[in-house]
């Protein structure tokens, strides 16, 4: 093996003989696989993060002269590659229909989490998935099926804020009461109300917002946690060999998500204080200051596969391993399993009516 060697710049052709290189999850280095040549990468976290209200000025013209995005016209997802690259596939669903995009418009990252986990550790952390699924068919929780699977990065804004709220609202606790007499005695539940108003402070750190659009919201969330307080200084050699979809929510309109987000949690702060049993309604007004945010590239293992001319999908949280996704069930196993419940039904039926 060559001498390690340290770099704090783009490098993506091997010093020793050439060949490209690629980020190594395993070493978190690049690596040659031609010649084993390892290049130890800085991993830095400077903590930086920027004003919203300045957020439509930062923007880095380098970014936009060096990359530039290439469009599948399958799923519709824009994938940020070096000018130098055309990639013939897309990441995101394995379709061959990709376009080049003139215009990379936009934020530069300033941070993201290497990939930590292998392709081979993805693999295995789907098939674990599968296992726990009764519905699937055993060919499939073995893999032995083609299986596309490509390591991508997914964009998205953490916010940090002080919130302060003002609320007034109506809650009620439940009571019982006995009413009647002889044979018409009974208990009752019935509920006694009363009403709340106040302030509260809370702070919010790294409020983690999905600015692609491959990914949706609901399976970024099956996904988390992600450590983006602990995420790099964005270094593009963590990019090479890997995807890296363009953003498609503003930073701005992110903010709007993210108080989507922070709502109920301030919501639940409040309703803490006090003991209750029903919520009649409560009303909050929240005032966001000193509001941050960073631009965080999330790593993504997707997996693309068909069976029967039926696409699936799986996807498999980089840094941790965390998986969820799409998965066949067999109809036979289906079958089974309806008719064992019918039976146990009418065994149960059976045995009660043979015991009177």
């Amino acid at each position: 093996m060559a001498e390690e060697e340290r770099v704090a710049h783009e490098e993506y052709k091997c010093p020793s003989c050439g060949a490209p290189m690629h980020f190594d999850p395993a070493s978190h280095s690049l690596k040659c696989d031609y010649c084993d040549t390892v290049i130890k990468l800085n991993d830095e976290n400077s903590g930086q993060e920027f004003s919203l209200d300045d957020a439509e000025t930062e923007v880095d013209l380098s970014w936009q002269q060096e990359n530039h995005v290439l469009r599948c016209s399958a799923c519709g997802a824009e994938n940020v590659v070096n000018k130098k690259e055309m990639s013939l596939v897309c990441p995101f669903c394995g379709s061959t229909q990709v376009v080049e995009v003139n215009e990379l418009a936009g934020k530069k990252p300033n941070r993201i989490i290497p990939f930590n986990i292998t392709e081979e550790a993805a693999r295995a952390c789907y098939q674990r998935f599968l296992k726990k699924k009764l519905f699937c068919p055993s060919s499939v929780k073995k893999l032995n099926i083609e299986c596309q699977v490509n390591g991508v990065y997914i964009p998205s804004w953490t916010y940090d804020a002080d919130t302060y709220s003002s609320y007034h609202g109506r809650l009620g606790e439940h009571y019982t009461v006995t009413v009647g007499s002889g044979k018409d005695r009974r208990t009752e539940v019935r509920t006694r109300y009363f009403t709340i108003s106040g302030r509260i402070q809370v702070f919010f750190d790294d409020v983690l917002v999905n600015a692609g659009s491959s990914i949706n919201n609901k399976e970024l969330e099956k996904l988390e946690p992600y450590d983006t307080n602990n995420s790099n200084d964005f270094n593009e050699s963590f990019l090479a060999g890997f995807g890296s979809e363009h953003y498609s929510l503003t930073v701005k309109n992110g903010f709007n998500r993210a108080k989507e987000i922070m709502a109920p949690q301030i919501k639940r702060r409040i309703l803490d204080q006090y003991t209750y049993d029903v919520v009649d309604y409560l009303n909050v007004k929240t005032q966001y200051d000193n509001v941050t945010y960073k631009y965080v590239l999330l790593p993504v293992w997707i997996g693309n596969f068909k069976i029967k001319e039926k696409s699936y999908r799986f996807l498999v949280n980089g840094e941790n391993g965390k998986t969820t996704g799409k998965y066949p069930m067999s109809a036979l196993r289906i079958s089974l399993f309806t008719l064992f419940i019918i039976a146990v039904v009418v065994g149960i039926i059976l045995y009660f009516v043979l015991s009177e």
